[in-house]
Order: C-alpha cells, then sequence, then structure tokens
C-alpha cells in the first residue's frame, strides 16, 4: 500500500499535469509511471539501448511534448523547504529537489523547471534566471540561480514559457554547464545517490567452516 505521503505527490503531479494541459489547451502533458524514478537521478545509466522518445518519457516526473522542451520536478511536502532558510541562506531540501531537477534536465537536454508545493504555505515554481527576465513578474525570489515565482505568476507567463523555450534552450545548457551554484548542485545530488546504494548494499556475511 502506498504511503500517504507518496499519495500526495502523486496528486500534486497530477495537479501540475492539469495545469499545463489547460494551459495549453493540450492532452500530451502525462505523469511519468514511477513518477520519474525509472530513468532520472540516480537511474539515468538505465538509459541504454532506449529511444529517445522512451528516454523523454522516463526521465523527469512529467511527459512533457516535443514542443515544451522542459523537465520537470513536482514536490509536495507539508512543511518543507523553510522559507526562512531560502530568504536567509540555502535550505537543504530546496537544494535537493533543484538538485534532482538540473541533473535530469541536464542529461536530457532540456530546461529545468521545478514546481513545489508546501502546505498552507502555497505553490511555486524554481524557473532558471536566464528564463525568469523574459517574465512579467510582481512578487519574486532569487535563490542561486533560479527565480521562485507563485503559480498565479506561472499561468500569467504561460504563453512565454512556450515561445522562450526553444530561442533560450542552449543559453540555458550553456548556463548549466558552467554555472557553480548548478555545479553544487549536482555534487549534492550525486552524494545523495551514492549514499542511498550504499543503504542497499547489504554486507557479506562470512560463514565460518570446520576443516
Amino acid at each position: 500500500m502506498a504511503s500517504k505521503s507518496k499519495n500526495k505527490g502523486s496528486r500534486f503531479e497530477y495537479k501540475i499535469r492539469d495545469l499545463l494541459n489547460g494551459l495549453y489547451d493540450s492532452q500530451e502533458f502525462a505523469r511519468t509511471p514511477g513518477s520519474g524514478a525509472i530513468m532520472g537521478r540516480s537511474n539515468f545509466s538505465k538509459r541504454s539501448g532506449l529511444s529517445a522518445a522512451a528516454q523523454d518519457t522516463l526521465g523527469a516526473d512529467l511527459i512533457c511534448p516535443a514542443w515544451f522542451p522542459y523537465s520537470i520536478e513536482a514536490k509536495n511536502y507539508a512543511d518543507k523547504p523553510a522559507f526562512h532558510t531560502i530568504i536567509h541562506g540555502f535550505d537543504i531540501t530546496l537544494d535537493g529537489w533543484l538538485g534532482e531537477t538540473v541533473f535530469d534536465a541536464k542529461n536530457f537536454k532540456k530546461i529545468p523547471l521545478l514546481f513545489f508545493n508546501t502546505t498552507r504555505k502555497g505553490s511555486y515554481v524554481a524557473v532558471p534566471e536566464i528564463l525568469a527576465k523574459e517574465l512579467t513578474l510582481v512578487n519574486s525570489l532569487i535563490y542561486r540561480d533560479f527565480r521562485i515565482i507563485g503559480m498565479a505568476q506561472f499561468s500569467e507567463n504561460s504563453q512565454v514559457f512556450k515561445e522562450k523555450a526553444f530561442e533560450l534552450l542552449q543559453p540555458i545548457l550553456d548556463w548549466m554547464d558552467a554555472s557553480s551554484h548548478c555545479e553544487a548542485l549536482e555534487v549534492m545530488q550525486t552524494a545523495k545517490a551514492d549514499k542511498k546504494k550504499a543503504a542497499k548494499v547489504k554486507p557479506t556475511t562470512v560463514v565460518a567452516t570446520s576443516e
């Protein structure tokens, strides 16, 4: 039986799927089977032998049509991230989410977008600053090389996200390769994945035998 937190996360992914399909009058956005876990993050090596279409399908939390070249992660937590740490410094939870988003976006050559919801605090989107400069924003928060905006502002700028995507795709890919913040996020993500893998390795039991 799925945990309550997993079910909550799945509901948020469906919410983002429905939002995107509504904004773009589409039925092409869909939730990824396994919520991006099949090939995203630490499972990226499993892409060998798969077609480009299959890789796109299994790489992030949402499947996006070819005309929307974004790698989307969706996170839903009751009390994370801690907003006072975002304002005054770096938040470990948000860094982890951004690390996953950047990792997948770089590997699949797409633009990273992180949607996240915090209970009683609202829903937000972390957008690369290069793209955020093209948006019409009233309130936003700069965090590392990203801009955090409200869901309403994402909706209001939805056509900009679509129209500017291919124009800004290569500059954003270049930015991810050069950014010290993106490098730091990737290092954190790699360390997290390695720790997770190590925890799954069962110690070898040595059985003593009499000669």
